[in-house]
């Protein structure tokens, strides 16, 4: 009989053990995911950066040109 309460036991701690683990690891898993989204906000924000040399507005967007980006909302003021 002591072998199998020896048993049980064993399985009740590692089965605690192991949603422990689970636990940690999803709540880890949150918090670099959360840290990524930040981080990339961030970095958005710091690379849109507006080019208005030769008349065109032009937004850098993570280092590439990409035209269009800002649209004018009256066409008819001539200040493009």
């Amino acid at each position: 009989m002591d072998l199998k309460k020896n048993h049980a036991k064993t399985n009740a701690n590692n089965e605690q053990k192991g949603t422990i683990q689970n636990i940690a690891f999803i709540s880890l898993l949150f918090y670099a995911t959360k840290l990524r989204l930040e981080f990339s906000f961030f970095l958005q924000a710091i690379k849109i950066t507006i080019n208005d040399v030769d008349q065109h507005k032009t937004a850098m967007f993570y280092g590439r040109p990409v035209q269009n980006l800002i649209v004018n909302k009256d066409k008819r003021s001539g200040l493009n």
